[in-house]
C-alpha cells in the first residue's frame, strides 16, 4: 500500500491492516494470480472468441503462466455492505425515464 500511496494515506499501514484483521481478513496471504494483465485479458478473449483448427476442431486456449504474489484478502461480506452503502447513498440522485419513453441510449438515463 504504501509504495502506491506514499505520504498521501490518511492512516499509518499498521492501522489499516489492524482494521482488515479486525474485520476478518488476511493481510499477509499469498495467492496465485496471472502473469500480467496482458496476458490475462487476451486470454479472456480467446476464451469468447472460439477458434478452430484446419480440421475444424476447436483450438482451446492455453491459460497464462501463474505467479505467487502476496495480497490482501477482504471479507466479501464486508465488501458487499460497502458496496450497498454507496448505492443507498447515491440512490437519491438517480432519476428514472418516464414510462413509455423512448429510452435506447445510456445518455435518457441521468444522474
Amino acid at each position: 500500500m504504501s509504495r502506491y500511496f506514499k505520504n498521501q494515506l490518511p492512516y499509518s499501514q499498521k492501522m489499516i491492516r489492524q482494521q482488515i484483521e479486525k474485520a476478518g481478513g488476511k493481510t499477509y496471504s499469498k495467492q496465485k494470480f496471472h502473469l500480467d494483465k496482458d496476458s490475462s485479458v487476451t486470454y479472456g478473449r480467446l476464451k469468447v472468441n472460439v477458434r478452430a483448427d484446419a480440421n475444424g476442431e476447436i483450438v482451446a486456449p492455453t491459460p497464462p503462466e501463474m505467479v505467487t504474489r502476496s495480497c490482501v484478502e477482504i471479507p466479501v461480506s464486508l465488501l458487499l455492505d460497502r458496496i450497498n452503502s454507496f448505492e443507498l447513498l447515491h440512490e437519491g440522485d438517480y432519476k428514472a425515464p418516464e414510462y413509455g419513453s423512448n429510452c435506447d441510449k445510456l445518455d435518457d438515463y441521468t444522474w
